[in-house]
């Protein structure tokens, strides 16, 4: 009998409210492109998805948590709008990091 190879452990790391899913990493990565690009439309470029779907993952959220992620202010002819987070947001977006990074570091100790 062979040695079996060890299986790789991977974690996901999600936020629930009252044991309901809020988010994750893939609607906090979209809340960085944000903040980044300052744009929805771009963020949701950049992560490969219809900026319907980028607006939908932000209201559902919204809607959880009740508490706005996004200000947006329309452009002009030009266009020129932006779209910032919220304090709340920015604080979402850091605390997730840091949990992200604390059970990154746990794995590497355990292996």
């Amino acid at each position: 009998m062979s040695p079996s190879k060890p299986e790789k452990v991977a974690v996901k790391i999600m936020l629930l409210l009252k044991g309901k899913y809020v988010l994750g990493e893939g609607r906090v990565r979209l809340l960085e492109e944000i903040d980044r690009f300052g744009c929805i439309s771009k963020a949701a470029k950049e992560l490969n998805i219809p900026y319907r779907v980028a607006i939908r993952h932000i209201r559902r959220v919204e809607e959880k948590i009740g508490e706005k992620l996004v200000v947006t202010r329309r452009g002009g002819k030009g266009g020129g709008g932006r779209a910032e987070l919220t304090p709340i947001a920015k604080n979402i977006v850091v605390t997730y990091k840091k949990a992200r990074s604390a059970v990154e570091k746990a794995l590497k100790e355990l292996s």
